[in-house]
């Protein structure tokens, strides 16, 4: 069956009727973007296709490697970053390590409600949930 819109069938009665289905596609700026920033009614789409949506960089002038400069003005300016694919080499180390987490997580996963309530008492005092404490005790105890 063709994809028809809402308005080439009489409107919302088709709609409530179920023969046809309202599509939606983002126009304006909801906020920030994070995929889905434009809405326009009648057009389906998901994504953002501007040119200027994306990472962005905030850069300040007037500074360089050792501090600031005194006398230029401090203006900022923002740059987008380049989008890219984090590569996953899979090296032994990073498998081992892989391995040691997932212990740690599962070992957390084992430990009885008593247990979890002396680390999470640990843990307020640090500002941590018990859960990472535990983690981070384990990891620094069964480094590779």
């Amino acid at each position: 069956m063709a994809k028809m819109s809402a308005s080439a069938i009489n409107g919302v009665d088709s709609i409530m009727s179920g023969l046809a289905m309202p599509n939606v596609q983002q126009t304006r700026s909801v906020g920030r973007s994070c995929g889905f920033a434009n809405m326009r009614f009648g057009f389906t789409g998901f994504g953002d296709n501007r040119f200027f949506a994306g990472v962005y960089q905030k850069r300040v002038t007037g500074y360089n490697h050792k501090g600031r400069i005194a006398g230029r003005p401090r203006n900022a300016y923002y740059v987008r970053m380049k989008s890219y694919r984090p590569t996953n080499p899979n090296t032994p180390l990073q498998v081992a390590c892989r391995a040691v987490f997932a212990t740690a997580i599962s070992n957390w996963s084992a430990l009885t409600e008593n247990e979890k309530v002396v680390y999470n008492e640990r843990g307020t005092r640090r500002s941590l949930p018990g859960r990472n404490l535990y983690i981070s005790e384990y990891l620094k105890s069964h480094r590779a």
